[in-house]
């Protein structure tokens, strides 16, 4: 649907945005044939709003403010149904292993390898490590 708007405003961004989303797709297509994977609705959304000239310090803001209004809506749905409402999925890929965490490391910092690596530039001893 905003793809169809972008293309209504026309103009050198949005004919760059269909170019690169097709290069993407293709890109996309050869690599998980069996697994079709569309451009969200930010990538048309951000074209369009620099179409209007809507100035880019506004883009994020946009999308929160769009964002907490659909949050807003799915938890008055939940009270009003006494009801959590979680989407459902399976894992189907392979067994996943449980990843050591060392003490002191952000998520951020699982693999990477200089997250051993202290302000000072000493390394974290293998004793810190959790059991």
């Amino acid at each position: 649907m905003l793809r169809a708007v972008a293309g209504q405003l026309g103009g050198e961004l949005v004919e760059r945005a269909i170019a690169i989303e097709a290069k993407i797709l293709a890109t996309s297509a050869a690599i998980k044939p069996d697994r079709p994977l569309p451009s969200n609705v930010e990538f048309y959304a951000g074209v369009i709003m620099g179409s209007v000239g809507l100035p880019r310090r506004m883009f994020t803001p946009t999308f929160a403010v769009s964002r907490v209004i659909g949050w807003s809506a799915h938890a008055l749905e939940q009270a009003a149904e006494a009801k959590i409402i979680r989407p459902s999925s399976r894992h189907s890929g392979p067994e996943l292993a449980p990843v050591p965490i060392e003490r002191g490391t952000s998520v951020a910092d699982r693999g990477n390898p200089q997250a051993g690596i202290l302000v000072d530039g000493a390394t974290r001893s293998s004793t810190s490590r959790a059991i």
